[in-house]
């Protein structure tokens, strides 16, 4: 109570220019008592929402109007959000350049998409997204990226979870569920078990990449001397490889076994850190890297050609396990078919 006292008692202030002219047709009092003078016009174009609320609103002024329902004549809208919010918001929507985002606001961007949201203003919602991607490719805390993950499953912006989710995917599981934020009192546990499935794709279909017969199938000739058509001649040993070319047409590749353990040992280390994206999805080849090349050392046909032939292959594998993330992101996940939106802020 005393909160509101002392802001009814804050002084009207008035917004800077475009929204000081006393041409108007609408005043628009955040709660910190700043006045917009807006044209309904550009706000009924912009919002559906206010453009039914315009549609029933009386105009001119009457008798039994309150004078504080007016200004100099011009109908006041009393709404609750902040003049910093208001003004990002209404820029938005009038034909001015759009404001810049802060990058290091997230506070700001989020209640402007939030009223965004409850105004169903779409250029503010799409300026947001994009201002909170940019927030989560840059350099800043996890805890805010997966806060921003929260926020985007409470108003189902499928596109933007997406985005966060696969950002997280350099986080463990543990580390995700120990990060407090505001939000999260406001969330059910259906989105951490779509996070988990998501997670779990990511997971399949990165070690999927790590399969001896997929690289074979995919190739399907000899890339000497990671495996070759017949018995090698250094002493290497080899396993038998069955590739089918066409329906009735199936040649025999012989992998070296280094090749095969180096594989597995990638899939070990993705499944034992479960971090998947970027350096942390690199550091696991790498760590797979560090101890075949010491078994291809060993043999003296295969050290030199080997090694360097490997190293190229792992850079392959690295670059083909990223893009069968991107390949779920776009195709084979989908959060809005169940994170139905449960709550909202």
């Amino acid at each position: 109570m005393a909160t509101e006292n002392k802001s009814s008692l804050r002084k009207i202030v008035t917004a800077s220019a475009p929204f000081n002219n006393p041409a108007a047709d609408l005043v628009v009092r955040t709660s910190d008592r700043t006045q917009f003078h807006v044209v309904k016009a550009v706000l009924a174009v912009a919002s559906p929402v206010f453009a039914d609320m315009f549609s029933v609103a009386v105009n001119l002024p009457s008798e039994t109007d309150s004078p504080s329902d007016y200004n100099e004549g011009t109908p006041i809208l009393n709404v609750t959000e902040s003049s910093g919010t208001m003004d990002t918001l209404l820029r938005l929507c009038y034909p001015v350049d759009n404001p810049e985002a802060s990058s290091d606001d997230i506070d700001a961007i989020i209640d402007i998409l939030a009223a965004g949201k409850k105004y169903e203003i779409e250029v503010a919602q799409t300026w947001c997204m994009s201002a909170l991607k940019n927030f989560v490719s840059a350099s800043h805390p996890d805890h805010s990226k997966f806060r921003i993950f929260v926020v985007a499953y409470q108003w189902g912006f499928e596109d933007l979870m997406l985005f966060v989710a696969k950002c997280l995917l350099t986080n463990s599981m543990a580390d995700i569920l120990s990060m407090s934020i505001p939000e999260l009192t406001k969330v059910d546990a259906r989105m951490f078990q779509r996070l988990w499935a998501y997670r779990q794709k990511c997971e399949i279909a990165v070690i999927r990449q790590a399969a001896i017969d997929l690289w074979l199938g995919k190739w399907k000739r000899p890339w000497a001397p990671l495996w070759i058509k017949g018995i090698s001649v250094c002493r290497c040993k080899q396993v038998k490889v069955p590739v089918f070319v066409s329906e009735n047409n199936r040649i025999d590749l012989f992998p070296k076994v280094w090749l095969c353990e180096f594989l597995d040992d990638v899939k070990t280390a993705v499944r034992a850190r479960f971090c998947l994206l970027g350096q942390e999805l690199s550091t696991n080849v790498e760590y797979a890297l560090r101890r075949a090349l010491p078994k291809v050392a060993k043999c003296s046909e295969c050290s030199s050609g080997g090694r360097r032939e490997l190293r190229i292959f792992a850079e392959g594998l690295t670059l083909a396990m990223q893009q069968s993330i991107d390949l779920i992101d776009s195709s084979k996940f989908k959060f809005k078919r169940k994170l139905a939106q449960a709550s909202t802020l």
